[in-house]
């Protein structure tokens, strides 16, 4: 029989020592889902840990990392801390613009309008090769417009962006207008 422990002064129960859990053989697939969450919560933070190790490290900040046995939030946060010191004084010296300052948001312009150009560039090339293809296909239906209905079946069918599409049936209005104004 277990006796529990009272207060000598009001008769209160005192808190049992709870047994350490037992030893995990690493086998995560045999375990119930109530052991599976014990055991992320229990090795979480020594997780977070090792993987902050395997990045790149300085010496001293390595070194930093190694001393700790059983982390603690506080621990990882601090390390992260001075890592993201360290990283933003070496990129400043290498001449990477810090984020949101004046040069780093040419940058970002320059890239943005980078981008567009190639958008544009998957726009024309998307007219030049599927415009012709809802022109015939148009033609085929005894249409002399791209209905609703027929662009709706070509976007499920080829997969293209808005803008691209819009620039096919822009194409393919154009070639039809041309095909109705010829002689």
């Amino acid at each position: 029989m277990l006796l529990k422990t009272c207060c000598t002064e009001c008769g209160r129960p005192l808190p049992q020592i709870k047994a350490p859990p037992a030893a995990v053989n690493g086998n995560t697939a045999e375990m119930t889902t109530a052991e599976l969450y014990a055991y992320y919560k229990r090795t979480a933070l020594v997780e977070d840990l090792r993987f902050f190790s395997a990045g790149t490290l300085s010496p001293n900040l390595r070194a930093r990392a190694e001393t700790l046995d059983k982390p603690t939030t506080r621990d990882l946060a601090a390390l992260r801390c001075a890592w993201r010191t360290e990283r933003q004084r070496s990129e400043r010296v290498r001449g990477v613009p810090a984020i949101g300052s004046p040069a780093w948001n040419q940058g970002a312009i320059q890239r943005h309008r980078k981008d567009s150009i190639m958008s544009s560039d998957y726009n024309s090339f998307a007219a030049a090769a599927f415009g012709p293809v809802l022109a015939e296909v148009a033609r085929d239906e005894d249409l002399t417009e791209i209905t609703p209905a027929l662009r709706r079946r070509a976007e499920r069918g080829w997969n293209l962006t808005s803008a691209a599409m819009a620039a096919v049936v822009r194409e393919a209005e154009r070639i039809l207008e041309t095909e109705r104004t010829e002689p």
